[in-house]
């Protein structure tokens, strides 16, 4: 059996994603998160653990929070990360109409006046609100662009979402390969946009130690090392969600290159 072809536990797993993916793209996009909202709330309601754990972090984070207030922020991120697995598998049946209709774009306005230099830009995108929407929507406005791929473990599975997320335009790069090495050269080269998910884990020899919402934790290198290599900024952003199926892209900051550093 071939390393792609997947053990049976994999390939049986793949079927079953598949089939989830078909179903939620065939719903109407509410109706979807409908059908994934009483799941979401049967894990929250049976993981006491990660409730404890999280209640714990948004307590040190915000420490005025009440009780309820607490609950609440924890359960509606819960509920949102959900609907953004939702909203990853309905990828491939989505295009520039769905994005005019659930996606406001005026931060991308600013990234017309950046490409303007012809050097190209790095985005770092944080995993918050629906992170696939981000480059949803700039696949949608036509931007040329690569985004950073992390390697899913069953290979059937992963290959859909280089498929599913190839269908735009874009280039996938993964995270490990020798083409990771080289992505700079071609951001410079093309005027093109590099999408790279910044609050990844980094690893203890790669990463930069950082204090983040009172904790220490490693930021990884690679926005920084493109932009200096290709000579551009760095454009901080989000996608927020909005109430249900509401999505706001929204530049936080632009970082300059400093060839000194």
């Amino acid at each position: 059996m071939s390393a792609r072809a997947g053990t049976v536990v994999q390939r049986l797993a793949f079927g079953a994603f598949c089939a989830l993916a078909w179903w939620l793209g065939v719903l109407p996009y509410r109706a979807a998160l409908a059908f994934a909202w009483p799941f979401a709330a049967l894990v929250w309601g049976c993981a006491a653990g990660l409730r404890r754990r999280t209640d714990r972090r948004i307590r040190s984070v915000f420490p005025e929070k009440t009780r309820r207030e607490r609950r609440r922020i924890a359960w509606v991120a819960w509920r949102n990360f959900v609907f953004t697995v939702v909203d990853s598998l309905r990828i491939p049946r989505l295009g520039a109409a769905w994005v005019a209709r659930y996606v406001d774009t005026p931060g991308l306005e600013n990234l017309h006046r950046v490409l303007a230099a012809g050097t190209g830009v790095v985005i770092a995108v944080p995993h918050l609100g629906s992170w696939e929407i981000a480059g949803l929507a700039l696949a949608a406005r036509g931007f040329p662009f690569y985004v950073m791929f992390r390697s899913q473990r069953n290979p059937l599975i992963n290959d859909w979402l280089l498929r599913s997320r190839g269908t735009f335009g874009l280039e996938i790069v993964e995270q490990r390969s020798r083409r990771a090495a080289t992505i700079a050269r071609d951001v410079a080269k093309n005027n093109a946009v590099f999408v790279v998910l910044p609050d990844i884990r980094a690893k203890e020899r790669t990463g930069i130690a950082v204090s983040f919402l009172g904790a220490e934790t490693l930021f990884p290198c690679a926005p920084a090392h493109c932009a200096r290599e290709a000579g551009c900024p760095i454009i901080t952003a989000e996608v927020v969600r909005i109430g249900w199926t509401r999505h706001a892209w929204r530049v936080t900051g632009e970082i300059a290159p400093d060839p000194a550093n």
